[in-house]
């Protein structure tokens, strides 16, 4: 995940005075990277060899490995 999103993100939780350091933006995307592609491994697009991976899909394999609270996030 480029780094600009997960600033974005982590720009739209945090309060607006917050300051993150860059340390912390590059550990957060490392573990979100490492996440999805953990879930993209999980995914059954991967079985079917497909380049492109949709939200849609992670969302549906978060489900399905028992991560409902955090798709609550996604639908706010």
């Amino acid at each position: 995940m480029p780094i600009f999103n997960v600033i974005r993100i982590m720009g739209q939780i945090l309060p607006p005075h917050a300051k993150i350091v860059d340390d912390a933006k590059e550990t957060i995307q490392e573990c979100v990277s490492e996440l999805i592609h953990y879930l993209c491994g999980k995914e059954k697009c991967h079985q079917k060899c497909r380049k492109t991976i949709t939200p849609e899909n992670i969302i549906s394999t978060m489900g399905i490995l028992g991560f409902d609270k955090y798709l609550d996030f996604h639908t706010t």
